[in-house]
This record gives structure tokens, sequence and C-alpha cells, in this order.
């Protein structure tokens, strides 16, 4: 209970100084799925090289350090989050990173 507590505090505080509390970040373009409401996959499959283009390890670190102390959910997209060779490293800058992640 006090988890949820938490969690609607810091959404109700976010929203009154009309700060974000949760972000979507796309940490990769590969995709091995054909899912008919997401066009990631076509576009990959197009042109897989696309990858190339996704932000490294310490490029994704920056920008997680530029999130507002308000941030309390980060949901992990893309392409297929779970392709990416680094995702439990990702996972661990965001933990370091973002100072009050709510447990879902």
């Amino acid at each position: 209970m006090q988890e949820k507590t938490k969690i609607i505090r810091s959404v109700l505080a976010a929203k009154a100084l009309k700060n974000p509390y949760k972000i979507n970040f796309a940490i990769t373009s590969y995709c091995n799925s054909r899912r008919q409401t997401c066009n990631v996959w076509r576009k990959f499959k197009k042109n897989p090289e696309v990858v190339k283009n996704d932000l490294s390890l310490k490029e994704i670190e920056k920008i997680f350090k530029t999130f507002p102390k308000s941030i309390i959910w980060l949901s992990l997209s893309g392409g297929e989050p779970f392709l990416k060779d680094d995702l439990v490293l990702v996972c661990k800058k965001a933990v370091e990173n973002i100072p009050s992640p709510c447990a879902w």
C-alpha cells in the first residue's frame, strides 16, 4: 500500500508542477516481430542497417542523466528491447540515474 501511495503522490506532484512522470524510451530499431499495430519491423525489414544508428550505452546514460527528477516510470521500447545486447546494462543505468523509480 505504501508503494501505491508513493506512486499516486509522485504523479500528482508532477502533474501539479507540469513535469513529466513517465517516459517511453526506444532503445533499439531491431525487431523480429510483425505486429500490425507497429511499423518498426517494416523499417527494419527494408533496411536492417538501421540498427547501426541505435544509441550506445554511453549515449543512453547521458540521456538518462538529463531526465527530470519527477520521472518515476520508464518504459523501454523499440523495436524489441529484449534483442538489445546490453539491455541489462541499460536497465542498470536507468536505475542508477532515475532517482525514484517505482516498482509496478
